[in-house]
């Protein structure tokens, strides 16, 4: 729950600063063994609004 917490404030700053590197890293999420299966997904929002929503599936 904090590490949700602390994700949910620094997160967004990071991805204004870093937006490649954050794309990199959801991409890392995904690449898995081919024969597993993995979804991944990230949301940012400022303000209560969302900016950006990475969906990432590995079937």
């Amino acid at each position: 729950m904090l590490i949700s917490l602390i994700l949910s404030i620094v997160l967004p700053t990071i991805w204004e600063y870093n937006k490649m590197s954050m794309l990199n890293l959801v991409a890392s999420l995904v690449k898995v063994d081919k024969e597993s299966i993995m979804k991944a997904e990230m949301s940012f929002r400022k303000g209560g609004q969302p900016l950006y929503l990475l969906k990432a599936t590995r079937k």
